[in-house]
């Protein structure tokens, strides 16, 4: 009986460690930035090196002054890019760094929320090679990437806030495109106060996440001409606007597929559909004195 406890004994604290380096997030130290940042969608002021995640397909950089932080995330890889439209984006925030998030900021609120039908919003983005074609992307997100969400920790709403109602209070936000590749910037306050409020301390922690799919309810609609697959994205095609974000309009399909559809969003130009995967990044981020 006590050689089997000692054996316990010695292989607990060797379990423990395992656990422990598997569950290491990536440590960032961030940068001042030289020059200053402008939220555009573009990754042109950006000098830090990027840090590229293999798995998720997304690179990222993290700044900060003495006023706020600064969040650049880049994909070039369409079946990503389909995935951040579709579901959306939340970055968590753990201001003191001890494992507690308080607040997520979700930008774009994703095409899921406002159940738009994203099959024909895909075919109407994507050019010849199945690429997203930069002009309609930029058109598209000026209508439906124009606000931003603030949550509790339990993701229930804080408030949606236009580009003006941000800026007001110190968060600025952007997504574009440019040479293939998804821009995504972000601009936090280090400090704010009011019914969104936060108090980042010299290392915080910052959580990147896609919201699960939820198929259920979703009717994607399908083009009745030539003419309407080629239509503008900066509206609903085939349909009004209506309800939370937009109204499905008289091409919806009663029972159609939205998995299905989704999939196959921009195949037929080389596209291959969407990243069924979630995307789920931590880092622990130390802020540049």
């Amino acid at each position: 009986m006590k050689s089997q406890t000692c054996s316990r004994l010695f292989i607990s604290p060797f379990l423990l460690l395992l656990f422990i380096s598997g569950c290491k997030k990536q440590v960032l130290t961030s940068q001042i930035p030289e020059n200053p940042l402008v939220i555009d969608g573009l990754n042109s002021e950006w000098n830090s090196n990027l840090i590229v995640d293999e798995k998720t397909k997304v690179s990222y950089a993290v700044q900060n002054d003495t006023k706020n932080l600064y969040l650049l995330l880049m994909t070039d890889d369409i079946s990503t890019q389909h995935r951040l439209l579709m579901t959306g984006l939340v970055l968590w925030l753990d201001e003191q760094g001890d494992g507690v998030k308080e607040a997520g900021v979700k930008f774009p609120r994703g095409l899921m929320e406002r159940e738009l039908p994203a099959g024909d919003f895909f075919r109407s983005l994507h050019d010849r090679s199945g690429k997203f074609d930069e002009e309609r992307f930029q058109a598209f997100t000026k209508e439906w990437c124009r606000d931003v969400q603030i949550v509790d920790h339990k993701s229930n709403n804080l408030g949606i806030f236009t580009h003006r109602e941000a800026e007001q209070m110190g968060i600025q936000f952007q997504l574009g495109l440019h040479d293939n590749k998804m821009i995504y910037e972000l601009c936090l306050p280090l400090e704010i106060s009011g019914r969104v409020q936060w108090h980042f301390a010299p290392q915080i922690t910052l959580g990147i996440e896609t919201p699960q799919m939820q198929f259920s309810g979703m009717r994607p609609m399908r083009p009745t001409s030539s003419a309407d697959a080629g239509g503008s994205p900066g509206g609903s095609p085939g349909g009004g606007r209506g309800g939370r974000g937009g109204g499905r309009g008289g091409g919806a399909i009663p029972e159609g597929n939205a998995e299905t559809e989704l999939a196959g969003a921009g195949q037929g130009g080389g596209g291959r559909g969407m990243n069924s995967e979630p995307i789920k990044l931590s880092m622990d981020v130390i802020l540049a004195k």
